[in-house]
């Protein structure tokens, strides 16, 4: 079972923050985070049955009930996060200085 688990997160593409794209032998970067979001969802877009006509009367549904149901303890949980500086600054040391200095002058590129 655990083989099976381990899998499905193969199947996806690896996860990029942006999308280089060749049209008419010009490369564009998709960074825009709708778009992003879409590209790399496509390969699930039948398994979700997304482009259903009743996607949106049958899931919008499920999500709200499951947001309702998980906001509290989603709360709880924010609580316990350290979002100081000094704990991003120390996240951010455990990257190599090549990658922290991509980060900060924003030529990341996945």
């Amino acid at each position: 079972m655990a083989h099976k688990l381990d899998k499905v997160d193969s199947e996806l593409p690896p996860l990029r923050l942006v999308f280089k794209k060749e049209k008419e032998g010009t490369v564009h970067w998709i960074t825009a985070p709708i778009e992003v979001a879409m590209l790399y969802s496509e390969p699930w877009a039948n398994t979700w049955n997304a482009y259903h006509a009743d996607f949106d009367e049958l899931t919008v549904p499920c999500f709200r009930k499951l947001r309702k149901e998980s906001l509290a303890e989603a709360g709880e949980t924010a609580k316990g996060i350290d979002g100081s500086a000094k704990a991003i600054r120390d996240s951010i040391s455990k990257f190599s200085n090549a990658m922290a200095k991509r980060f900060s002058i924003g030529k990341f590129r996945c």
